[in-house]
């Protein structure tokens, strides 16, 4: 079915009107690998009754689906990193950005057991991506107090090295992006958001991830190809 950013956490008088859908959500979850098998008994023990499989939906997307999306975001984020850290072309990395950030939106999404009409999803995209990118750039991040400001100083004057020091700086401004354009989505998706604002939903995005942050750059560090590590273990 389509959905809804706020049906699953609509009011309760509500909850018979989005039965079916909360159904079909249900039966889609339950076909899902990571679910536990007592989540997934607890979805089919409350399918005959609207309000007990709204609470059994609500209860999963705390507890056992959010830890789910959070790898997802995590992942993503490591392949933005990778792909625009050693990247030298500005245009090629904008598109992968864009391309990884949408595909992220639509992952989640679907692991969350919807299945929207394309109008939804990318409504959804519009709305996530417009949130997330507002104030976005390096321009308005202090890297000091992520780096020792004396290292990267000094490392981005070695002629060799200064654009590849960029480039490892937008890395890390692209994955903190894709942080919170997952972070954002994952809020839209399962959280009643209506009475804050827009600023305000970004803040809070924005210090989630920057807590994952250093988890993303430490991962993607392991991945990326040897003749890079070195040069980027300076840094760090």
């Amino acid at each position: 079915p389509t959905f809804s950013l706020d049906e699953l956490f609509s009011e309760e008088e509500n909850a018979r009107k989005n039965y079916s859908m909360y159904k079909k959500v249900a039966k889609n979850l339950i076909s899902e690998d990571y679910l536990k098998p007592e989540d997934k008994t607890s979805l089919e023990e409350s399918l005959g009754d609207a309000l007990e499989l709204k609470a059994s939906l609500a209860k999963i997307f705390d507890e056992t689906i959010k830890k789910e999306l959070n790898k997802m975001i995590i992942s993503h984020a490591e392949t933005v990193f990778i792909s625009t850290a050693i990247s030298q072309n500005g245009k090629l990395d904008a598109i992968a950005v864009l391309s990884i950030n949408l595909k992220l939106i639509k992952n989640l999404v679907l692991k969350c057991g919807f299945r929207p009409s394309y109008y939804s999803l990318g409504k959804l995209s519009v709305n996530v991506l417009s949130t997330a990118i507002i104030a976005e750039s390096l321009e308005n991040m202090d890297f000091s107090e992520v780096f020792p400001t004396s290292r990267v100083n000094a490392l981005s004057e070695i002629p060799i090295l200064k654009t590849v020091t960029g480039s490892f700086a937008q890395g890390i401004g692209n994955a903190l992006l894709s942080l919170r354009v997952g972070i954002i989505c994952r809020n839209y998706l399962f959280m009643n958001i209506k009475g804050l604002k827009k600023n305000q939903i970004r803040k809070l995005a924005f210090g989630e991830a920057v807590v994952l942050l250093p988890m993303v750059l430490v991962e993607s560090m392991k991945k990326i190809p040897n003749r890079f590590k070195g040069l980027f273990g300076k840094i760090f």
